[in-house]
């Protein structure tokens, strides 16, 4: 959290939490000024709707963008009227580890090329 502190007190933001204790309550103090509205609505239908860059990858975004509202607290998952089914949610769940264990397998050092000459 620390680095990211840097980046957003370059951006000017203030205040900046630098742990996940001091991100929870500056949230909380936030939370009773956040609503969802016609503007929030729309942001979120075109993010979540991005056309995939190929037909291919479209089952990978969609199941991403699931994951990322899985990932959202219930509070704010009310707030936007967003949430998975329960059924969905173990299968977005294992779904988004195994992408990430994948991704991880691909980029591990070991596998690594070294530099062409």
């Amino acid at each position: 959290m620390r680095e990211a502190g840097v980046v957003a007190r370059r951006l000017g933001a203030d205040p900046v939490p630098e742990t996940r204790a001091q991100a929870e309550a500056l949230i909380a103090a936030f939370r009773p000024e956040l609503h969802a509205d016609q503007r929030t609505r729309q942001v979120a239908r075109m993010v979540l709707s991005q056309p995939s860059p190929s037909l291919a990858a479209a089952p990978a975004q969609h199941l991403l963008f699931q994951a990322a509202v899985d990932l959202m607290p219930r509070w704010a998952q009310a707030l936007h009227g967003r949430h998975l089914s329960l059924p969905a949610t173990p299968i977005v769940r294992g779904g988004a580890m195994a992408m990430a264990r994948t991704l991880q397998w691909a980029f591990a050092p070991a596998r690594r090329l070294p530099p062409a000459d």
